[in-house]
């Protein structure tokens, strides 16, 4: 398979302040019964993800039954979040975005310990792995059904949008490995040994070692396209540390962008 070209589109949006994120980490905590665990260690969905409740028994429509539970509680605690993203991605982007109920609401993406724990040594251990497959946001093709029903045939899958708003972040770095975005690399220690690591492993023609889109938080990343990426591994991961992000992508249908997760 050969790699995807760069994106043409993609950037950083800054969407919240301190005090802001502080609420947004709050809420995440207080909703830790919601938590959806993966691997077997301190890996967790919180909401109702496309690419992951798809696999499990019934399918899409497990997918869309995890919706219907979640977004209310999403919206309940996350509905000034969503406000400031939609408005933030509308102005920066000069395209209308919205949230619909029936599929996921932008949800969130947690490695590392819940509140008042610790990280396990193979939790540790594993994020600091190539634990996360290479891969292109193509899920939106998993919803063409959805997207018949609702908007006929005014939607384009040929170009999906993602997005990632980073909230909490280990110590020594955080980010994308991308395999053309090299506009944000810093050469540090984090990168480094992201490039150190062995990728040859994924079921793609060799694509040597990634180009890294660093996470701070408060500030989103997007992009446009199904570029081939991955959630770069952690690095020298102590027991405290974190990666919170909010997840997102969006299909363009009837001249707006629907946002799901």
């Amino acid at each position: 398979m050969q790699v995807k070209k760069t994106p043409e589109k993609y950037g950083f949006i800054n969407v919240l302040n301190d005090n802001d994120v502080n609420k947004t980490i709050h809420a995440i905590e207080n909703l830790y019964d919601y938590w959806v665990q993966r691997h077997n260690i301190d890996s967790y969905i919180l909401g109702a993800a496309l690419y992951e409740h798809q696999k499990d028994y019934g399918g899409i429509i497990n997918y869309f039954n995890i919706a219907k539970i979640m977004n209310p509680i999403l919206l309940e605690n996350f509905g000034w979040l969503y406000e400031i993203l939609l408005e933030k991605l509308s102005i920066e982007l000069a395209e209308p975005f919205e949230i619909t109920d029936i599929i996921g609401y932008p949800g969130f993406h947690i490695f590392g310990h819940p509140h008042g724990k610790l990280n396990s040594d193979v939790s540790i251990q594993m994020m600091q792995t190539l634990l996360a497959n290479i891969h292109s946001d193509i899920q939106g093709n998993l919803l063409v059904d959805y997207w018949k029903e609702t908007f006929q045939s005014d939607f384009d899958l040929s170009n999906p949008m993602s997005f990632t708003l980073a909230l909490e972040l280990p110590k020594n770095g955080a980010g994308l490995s991308t395999w053309g975005i090299n506009d944000y690399e810093k050469n540090d220690d984090y990168e480094k040994y992201l490039k150190s690591l062995d990728y040859k492993k994924f079921p793609y023609e060799y694509l040597g070692p990634p180009d890294i889109v660093p996470y701070t938080v408060g500030n989103m990343f997007y992009f446009f396209g199904d570029m081939l990426h991955q959630i770069a591994p952690a690095y020298k991961m102590d027991y405290n540390d974190r990666r919170i992000t909010m997840q997102g992508h969006a299909i363009k249908c009837k001249g707006i962008w629907r946002v799901y997760f």
